[in-house]
């Protein structure tokens, strides 16, 4: 599904007249790839735990001196609340991990969901109605 998401979506860049170099999707390991990739390819396990992937790098380039030193991050989204550890300057990486107790040997940046998600907050006030 993700294949036939990821060539829809380009198609629909190009007739929308939206001129790039290259298309990228990120990865579990924090790095990118094509979106030529996943089409071609069909490497969508790259790409499962992408989302809090991008939190981890983040984190490590925003706290740039905490970030050499040592720290913990937490990406809360929709879905999953996720940390990671960040040495060195940079989230530390695994090359195997599990998901739904399915083995993946898919290089990865080393992520521990904590809990479900909750990052979306909804209210309603007065100026709704």
């Amino acid at each position: 599904m993700l294949v036939n998401y990821i060539s829809h979506l380009n198609e629909g860049l190009d007739e929308a007249g939206i001129v790039t170099e290259q298309r990228y999707l990120m990865q579990s390991n924090g790095g990118v790839m094509p979106f030529s990739a996943t089409i071609a390819g069909g490497r969508t396990v790259h790409t499962m735990m992408s989302g809090p992937a991008a939190g981890a790098q983040a984190s490590a380039y925003l706290n740039k001196e905490d970030a050499r030193r040592g720290l913990v991050s937490l990406d809360m989204g929709g879905t999953s609340a996720d940390i990671a550890f960040i040495e060195g300057g940079a989230p530390l990486e695994v090359t195997e991990g599990t998901i739904a107790r399915r083995q993946l040997d898919v290089p990865a940046l080393d992520m521990t969901s904590i809990s479900a998600g909750g990052g979306s907050i909804a209210g309603i006030d007065s100026a709704a109605f």
